[in-house]
């Protein structure tokens, strides 16, 4: 496993878990995986309604703070909730009372991973049989974690100096106990760290949150979760399905049929820049590229070779319970100086 350099703002909020959480581990890795989510995750069917609100700081590209925002969510059901984003450059509100094509920012992507951290920070990985999941040691400074690495067995391209690649997942917890302390993804410098942790509702939450490509993008900070009686207080719920699947782009980078390769800018070449552009993406049910922007890059030569390129990019649609569907997702594009 390599080292990793954490931002020091987050670093400096790692300390030992403050929840007891020690339901029986199960020896299988797999499904020590699944018990993890099931711990984790406080948007699964049978959860009693619960209320949200979170402030947030955004950072850009450099990692420079950018703007503060807040969003408030109220939850009923995995397919019956309300939320509320605000932001100065980015506003949402769930359900919405226009009906227009789905879209995705770099800012609705941050938040919406910030809001995962909380409800549901392991991703959806759709259940492919060719996903592998080990366990490996890992430390951080005095901090003893176990880590669940998840790995895929899609192939690489050698040929390619540009190109999509899937990645490792690693998900960080405290020994012998179901609490998620840090994720790693390989490849394209994600690092998420947890702090402050609760039980809320039988489920282990992190109260601090800080999301990283290298560079800090987002942090945010739990300022109410509390259980909600949607009975006493009503909100306007979404009760359909338009909102978009969110899958794991280590699934994704095994389901593309065609691609573009991304032409190396000259200037980049010129100037030894190479690295890893993250790419937000929604996938419409036909499997091609309806929304994309990038998440983090080495440089905006980079960013916009990838736009050009990914956005011709075409996936064998994901189904879910046999019906075509709409997903977002995260797409990567390595560039390596040969």
């Amino acid at each position: 496993m390599r080292a990793h350099c954490f931002t020091g703002v987050i670093f400096a909020l790692l300390f030992p878990g403050m929840i007891a959480q020690s339901s029986a581990q199960s020896p299988d890795p797999h499904q020590r995986f699944d018990q993890l989510v099931a711990a984790t995750s406080l948007d699964r069917e049978g959860q009693h309604p619960w209320h949200l609100r979170m402030s947030f700081d955004l950072y850009d590209l450099e990692g420079k703070k950018k703007e503060s925002g807040t969003a408030e969510e109220w939850w009923v059901s995995p397919k019956s909730h309300r939320l509320v984003i605000t932001s100065p450059s980015f506003n949402e509100t769930i359900p919405s009372a226009k009906n227009e094509p789905t879209t995705i920012n770099r800012e609705a992507y941050l938040v919406h991973n910030l809001l995962d951290q909380v409800a549901h920070p392991i991703p959806h990985f759709g259940g492919p049989t060719n996903l592998k999941v080990e366990e490996k040691p890992y430390a951080v400074g005095k901090v003893k974690l176990s880590c669940l690495v998840v790995t895929s067995s899609v192939a690489k391209d050698k040929k390619e100096s540009s190109q999509a690649k899937p990645v490792n997942s690693q998900f960080c917890t405290e020994p012998d106990r179901n609490v998620l302390r840090i994720r790693f993804d390989d490849g394209y410098g994600l690092e998420i760290v947890r702090n402050r942790l609760a039980n809320f509702l039988t489920t282990s939450v992190a109260l601090e949150n800080g999301v990283s490509y290298g560079k800090l993008a987002i942090t945010g900070h739990v300022d109410v979760l509390e259980t909600y009686d949607p009975v006493k207080t009503p909100v306007e719920l979404e009760t359909s399905s338009r909102e978009p699947e969110t899958i794991s782009g280590l699934v994704i980078a095994g389901r593309n049929l065609s691609k573009t390769v991304p032409s190396y800018p000259q200037y980049a070449r010129d100037q030894h820049i190479s690295g890893t552009v993250v790419l937000c993406a929604i996938i419409s049910k036909q499997g091609t590229i309806s929304s994309l922007d990038v998440v983090a890059s080495p440089d905006p030569s980079l960013s916009q070779s990838s736009l050009e390129a990914v956005k011709h990019w075409t996936y064998t649609p994901y189904l879910l319970d046999g019906v075509p569907t709409e997903i977002d997702t995260t797409i990567t594009v390595n560039y390596a100086l040969r």
